[in-house]
């Protein structure tokens, strides 16, 4: 006996051979969302979702699945506007992204951007807000940055597009304060939310560009914006990269944007995440996430707030990114520091040591490749200040590579040079220095006047190597330049895309971008080591479980030369 179905305006019969398949289907059926039996036609209307089409795909066929898939979309096209009203040169997938968030907006008052770095959230954002004055359901704004980097990117972006009246809030906290309450266009920064919270006048629309500093559910900057955000009818998050560790990361941002939305973290956690209990040391236990469940019904549900798309998908004529790895040999000095740190790492294992220790160590061996300076100078007390004083001062093999690649670059060609440390990055300037390069530019956190040292970089002829830290790994548009050599490799590769995003952007990308790797072999840098441990990236949350120690375990042995 078969069962029929209607999907949107598609109609199936799904064949039956046995009572047993015949009761195997119809749970599926029945197990969709809204199904509805109608009896004079003996079928079961079933509405269009994704999650309801995963569902059939269990009991239909090939062709009949492609049917419902397209039906699908074309049922999702419908819900997005293809013509957004807009001032802003907006290209079709943004008018799109635009009218998703709009209408969320409207609906549920909070919605997530998270296309994929380069794809201008920054123009979709203010395009929505723009709309929402225009049709007076909004008339003031307040843009969130993740650095104060980023708050030059933004009023330029204001000042070119629209004719908002702006102000950007710096200076002194009784500076600050008046100027909360001055303009239509508000632009801060995270740091400011968490400091200034009790005193910012609330706006109709807040945008909160990037997540990294929101992510922990301890978090007092996290805090402070669910404090502000309860007074502002609309919250538009922006985000290349909305999880990156952890769920709860993600469950985080969305209920700061959508309170409820998941409902109770326990909730949220039962349906989704794997606990098992760890033994992290000193006879201690506790619940460590192992795994992840029913991913594709959380997938399912994110769709509804979330709206993310790839450059491959959208803007496929971009020029391409030209990825080149290298490999640098550690020098007889780095080799004999990093074995005298892998023999302490093996030791503090074995002996079932805090994994705060164990973690702490493991980041020194990623910074002696870099340089034997890295721990000669550190003030850290894990290595013994002995130990410290015997290391001999240089850069280490790493640097020989920097030179060969500088000099295929050729410089007045513009390079930017990331890495992860500030002392690395203070080294490599002075190295620089040291090789008679002119023109260089260093930013970190510690540098004032950041938005200077950029515009100097973007703009003048003079200025050709710019230095930083993973600072400016978001949000900055540096299209002049199209080289990005990176010293240091980040564990997780989406902080290596959105790196090499700043360069490889939607407008103002003419040229193909080149990305150079730079690996230690025959260390935890190498990449083939790289690809274990992206592979096991619980090694480098909080807390190791005991398949992440006998993993780290293999890999340092198998290092060590």
């Amino acid at each position: 006996m078969p069962i029929n179905i209607s999907f949107g305006n598609e109609n199936l019969s799904i064949p039956t051979y046995s009572p047993d398949e015949f009761s195997r289907k119809l749970y599926i059926v029945k197990s969709c969302n809204g199904r509805k039996y109608i009896k004079a036609k003996r079928s079961w209307n079933i509405p269009i979702s994704k999650k309801n089409l995963y569902l059939l795909s269990d009991v239909i066929d090939t062709d009949d699945f492609g049917r419902l898939e397209f039906a699908t979309e074309q049922h999702n096209q419908i819900l997005i506007s293809k013509d957004f009203p807009t001032s802003l040169p907006l290209y079709k997938f943004q008018k799109q992204g635009a009218s998703f968030i709009y209408h969320n907006l409207l609906n549920f008052g909070g919605a997530l951007l998270a296309d994929e770095p380069g794809l201008g959230k920054t123009l979709i954002a203010l395009s929505v807000y723009e709309r929402l004055k225009n049709e007076g359901k909004a008339n003031s704004i307040t843009i969130s940055c993740y650095t104060k980097a980023l708050k030059p990117e933004w009023s330029s972006h204001i000042n070119k597009f629209t004719d908002f009246k702006l102000s950007i809030v710096e200076g002194s906290a009784k500076k600050r304060r008046k100027i909360y309450t001055s303009e239509e266009v508000t632009i801060m920064h995270h740091d400011l939310m968490r400091v200034d919270v009790d005193y910012i006048k609330p706006t109709d629309m807040l945008v909160i560009d990037e997540t990294l500093k929101l992510k922990s559910y301890k978090n007092k900057t996290l805090k402070s914006f669910r404090q502000y955000a309860k007074n502002c009818k609309y919250i538009v998050l922006l985000s290349g990269s909305p999880i990156e560790n952890n769920l709860q990361e993600l469950y985080n941002i969305v209920n700061l944007v959508r309170p409820r939305f998941f409902g109770s973290f326990y909730k949220f956690a039962q349906e989704h995440i794997i606990y098992e209990k760890i033994y992290v040391g000193f006879n201690k236990y506790i619940n460590s996430v192992v795994g992840y469940k029913n991913l594709p019904e959380l997938s399912e549900k994110l769709h509804s707030i979330m709206i993310r798309r790839y450059k491959k998908d959208v803007a496929p004529e971009l020029p391409p990114i030209i990825s080149q790895k290298y490999y640098a040999k550690l020098d007889s000095e780095q080799r004999r520091i990093y074995n005298y740190i892998t023999n302490s790492l093996i030791d503090d294992i074995s002996e079932d040591l805090h994994n705060k220790l164990i973690l702490a160590k493991f980041m020194f061996l990623r910074r002696v490749c870099d340089s034997p300076n890295m721990i000669k100078y550190s003030k850290s007390s894990l290595i013994s200040q002995e130990f410290k004083d015997n290391i001999k001062s240089g850069y280490g093999g790493k640097f020989d590579v920097l030179q060969d690649i500088l000099q295929l670059i050729s410089i007045p060609n513009k390079v930017m040079i990331f890495t992860q440390w500030v002392d690395s990055c203070n080294l490599i300037y002075d190295w620089l220095i040291s090789k008679n390069y002119n023109g260089i530019l260093k930013v970190h956190g510690g540098i004032p006047d950041i938005d200077k040292q950029l515009d100097k970089f973007k703009t003048s002829p003079d200025y050709n190597i710019l230095v930083a830290d993973d600072l400016l790994s978001h949000g900055i548009n540096l299209q002049a330049c199209s080289n990005c050599i990176h010293f240091d490799i980040p564990f997780n590769p989406d902080k290596l895309v959105q790196r090499t995003s700043r360069f490889h952007r939607l407008i103002g990308t003419t040229r193909p971008v080149n990305s150079f790797m730079i690996y230690s072999r025959n260390t935890v840098e190498d990449d083939r080591l790289m690809e274990i441990l992206n592979a096991k990236a619980y090694l480098f949350k909080k807390v190791l479980d005991k398949e992440g120690r006998s993993t780290l375990l293999q890999i340092l042995k198998g290092v060590k030369t």
